[in-house]
C-alpha cells in the first residue's frame, strides 16, 4: 500500500474510523415470527396477527430497515409495511390501483408462494414506533393463508411455513 506524505512527513494508513463515529452501526436489531396461521378474508388491508414490532431509534438521524418475508397459499394477495398508522414503503398512486409493497397474482390457491421486500425507513424519531405488516386481497372472495397451504390434510405435501418481520437501527 502507497504511503501519502504530506509536508513530507508519512501518514499511516486508516484501518478504523476516529472514536465516536458511529455512522452505519447496527444499534439494534428486533424481529418478530409468526409461526401459527391466519386466514385474511378481506379487500381491505388488516394486520397480519404476529407480524407486528416494536422499536424505539437511539437517534433521529437514524434510518430503520425493514425486511419481511410472508409466506402461505392464495391467490391475489397484497403486503404492506405500516409504521404507526402510516403506510410506508409502498408503490405511486395511480387511479384505484392499490398502493403496496409487494403482492400480486400467486399462479393459484394450492400453490405455496413467499412475499418479500426490503425498505429503509427514515423515521426521523427517537420515540417508540411500532411496525407491522398488512395484507389484503385483491380480488373480492379469495382468501389468503397465511402460514400453511390451502389444504389442510396432515400430510407431508402441506407445509406448515414461518413469516417474519425485522426491523434493524442503522445509525446514520
Amino acid at each position: 500500500m502507497a504511503l501519502i506524505k504530506l509536508n513530507n512527513q508519512s501518514i499511516s494508513a486508516v484501518s478504523a474510523l476516529p472514536s465516536g463515529i458511529d455512522t452505519g452501526r447496527v444499534a439494534q436489531l428486533v424481529q418478530a415470527v409468526k409461526t401459527d396461521t391466519t386466514t385474511v378474508t378481506s379487500n381491505s388491508f388488516a394486520t397480519i396477527s404476529g407480524l407486528s414490532l416494536n422499536i424505539t431509534p437511539s437517534a433521529s438521524s437514524s434510518k430503520i430497515l425493514l425486511t419481511m418475508s410472508v409466506t402461505g397459499a392464495g391467490d391475489q394477495s397484497a403486503f404492506r409495511f405500516l409504521r404507526d398508522s402510516t403506510a410506508i414503503g409502498i408503490g405511486d398512486a395511480d387511479g384505484s390501483r392499490p398502493r403496496v409493497t409487494a403482492g400480486g397474482n400467486f399462479t393459484n390457491d394450492n400453490k405455496m408462494f413467499e412475499a418479500s421486500m426490503t425498505f429503509l425507513d427514515s423515521p426521523s424519531s427517537t420515540s417508540q414506533l411500532t411496525f407491522v405488516v398488512q395484507s389484503r386481497n385483491l380480488n373480492s372472495g379469495n382468501s389468503s393463508r397465511i402460514g400453511r397451504s390451502v389444504e389442510i390434510s396432515d400430510d407431508a405435501q402441506n407445509p406448515r411455513t414461518i413469516s417474519t418481520l425485522t426491523a434493524i437501527e442503522i445509525l446514520a
